[in-house]
């Protein structure tokens, strides 16, 4: 955390490498009961990349509630422009992307009680992706994709055995 900022906004450089933003997303969805106040100062320097993203601590610490986006309907995905199915989902699960992704896009799997269990990159242009699941156990678990350093997808997905 400390080196991006250093490495960033400490030498007044405001744009953000992949890398970066991926660290940055994965710390601020983290809990910060468990991670600390690492979290909020990644929270805030993500508000510099996307600033209508809205972190709520009810996900990523009791898994109750969801990501919520200021330009988002009342769907739970954040952009209408992925489909995930099916779901619930046994061993596989695909996502369908109704637009060409310009970047990589990364695919990451939390529990429900904020726990990162997985991510998957999705190569530029794709747009289908299948990932297997059958290793993750019976449950309730939160999805995020990011592409182009922006959240476009949130959504719950149920693992049934």
């Amino acid at each position: 955390m400390n080196e991006i900022y250093f490495n960033t906004i400490a030498k007044s450089i405001f744009s953000f490498t992949n890398a970066q933003v991926m660290t940055l997303y994965d710390l601020a969805t983290q809990c910060p009961n468990v991670a600390g106040g690492a979290v909020y100062k990644a929270r805030d320097l993500y508000k510099l990349i996307c600033d209508t993203t809205n972190f709520d601590d009810d996900v990523y610490c009791y898994g109750i509630a969801r990501l919520s986006n200021t330009s988002a309907n009342t769907n739970t995905s954040i952009s209408s422009t992925v489909k995930m199915y099916p779901n619930p989902a046994n061993n596989m699960v695909t996502f369908d992307f109704n637009e060409t992704n310009i970047e990589s896009t990364v695919l990451k799997i939390r529990s429900s009680l904020g726990n990162f269990i997985m991510s998957v990159n999705i190569p530029a242009n794709e747009t289908q992706h299948t990932i297997d699941i059958s290793a993750l156990t019976s449950g309730v678990y939160f999805v995020s994709i990011i592409s182009n350093k922006k959240s476009i997808y949130y959504d719950k997905l149920i693992i049934q055995r």
